[in-house]
């Protein structure tokens, strides 16, 4: 790779530290791009500590080779709107396209751009300790895998869209410690694509998470809390792994509170899981004082939420539920990571059923009930049958 970039600006920036390699003179002081600034697949762009570049409208910084932004937490890089009065979609961002290209982002501050940082068709990169901050798309993903870690997404319209990219791998995080706050549509948008979710705030938004069609992500200790419109929505076919797995010690103990309307919408098709019966594979998420409903369930299927909290000893306000939803049992302390658990066997659905709170019926008459309750009558009468059949003395 070359670290020298002479397509830009006959001056570059040279001192007592050598830093020919690094972005023309221009940038370090503050001038404006008028043009796009082109990173061939050849060209390697170091962008020091305190850089402040200003975009005209429309420009980009069009990435197919490497580009290296090095702030520090006490001298971040700046990239920003030339307009006196800037606004989102002023100039259009980092534009990452290819296999051959990376970008490292730390410590940064990028805005009023369209795309904010756009990865396409296989790049890649780590976009760590960085403000993103009134775009349009804070952070665009389109079939690559780049990392996201540390970063404060806000006041965008879209704060992270994610489309056609990530496999679900319960081993690989991708998006992790975010807090992804204030956009005015999602705060994280993700159309067929299974990233691993890690300890972010994902809270203020109009809506906080969209997962549509074939996305299947894996959620680890994520609040999705005080958004306007709804937490958490899975449309089409939309199944994500919201409990926590033994087998990787991951996995689950996620805040879905106070949000507007809805915590969670299923439809379509949809089958997310948040927790099943066993205790090696429950919840443990807090799913609690969501304005209209904590949950809905507008599929035909079955959808297993088991060993969660759900704001109090005795189970959810059932009448915050809605359509088939089964917490077989359920918590009755606020779950905390590696804490002890205590649970209770319950059977609630919703459509108005009651609740059966009793601890000393088996677990197969519970779900025999539980049947019976939704209407499935044949289903439940198999199922107390072959336990009848089993248990006689």
């Amino acid at each position: 790779y070359t670290t020298l970039f002479r397509s830009i600006s006959k001056h570059y920036y040279n001192n007592t530290n050598d830093k020919i390699d690094y972005i023309p003179y221009q940038a370090i002081t503050g001038g404006t791009y008028t043009n796009d600034i082109i990173v061939n697949y050849w060209n390697e762009i170091h962008i020091p500590q305190g850089s402040y570049l200003k975009f005209a409208n429309g420009v980009k910084i069009d990435v197919k080779g490497k580009l290296f932004i090095e702030g520090i937490s006490s001298n971040n890089v700046t990239f920003t709107s030339s307009n006196a009065t800037p606004n989102k979609s002023d100039w259009s961002g980092i534009n990452l396209d290819g296999v051959n290209a990376n970008i490292i982002m730390n410590y940064s501050n990028l805005e009023y751009s369209t795309y904010g940082i756009k990865f396409n068709n296989g790049s890649t990169g780590i976009i760590e300790n960085s403000s993103i901050s009134n775009n349009y798309y804070g952070i665009y993903i389109s079939s690559s895998e780049p990392v996201i870690n540390n970063n404060s997404v806000y006041n965008n319209n879209y704060g992270i869209y994610i489309s056609n990219s990530y496999a679900p791998k319960w081993t690989v995080i991708n998006i992790s410690n975010n807090n992804i706050s204030n956009n005015s549509s999602y705060g994280l948008y993700v159309y067929n694509s299974s990233p691993n979710l890690y300890n972010n705030s994902i809270n203020n938004n109009r809506a906080g998470v969209a997962l549509l069609f074939n996305s299947n992500p894996i959620f680890d200790h994520n609040s999705i809390s005080y958004n306007t419109s709804y937490g958490l929505l899975c449309y089409g076919s939309a199944s994500p792994s919201v409990y926590y797995s033994s087998s990787y010690n991951y996995g689950g103990y996620n805040t879905i509170l106070a949000n507007g309307d809805k915590g969670i919408i299923i439809t379509v098709s949809s089958a997310p899981n948040f927790g099943a019966s066993s205790t090696s594979l429950g919840g443990y998420n807090s799913i609690y004082n969501n304005t209209n409903y904590d949950a809905t369930n507008y599929t035909s299927n079955y959808i297993f939420a088991c060993n969660n909290w759900w704001g109090s000893q005795s189970g959810p306000n059932t009448n915050k539920l809605y359509g088939t939803i089964r917490f077989v049992p359920y918590l009755y302390t606020d779950p905390q990571p590696q804490s002890s658990i205590t649970t209770q066997n319950t059977v609630i659905s919703s459509k108005g059923a009651r609740s059966i709170l009793n601890s000393k019926i088996p677990s197969k008459l519970l779900e025999a009930i539980f049947d019976q309750m939704q209407g499935h009558f044949e289903k439940s009468a198999n199922s107390f049958r072959r336990y009848f059949s089993s248990n006689r003395s």
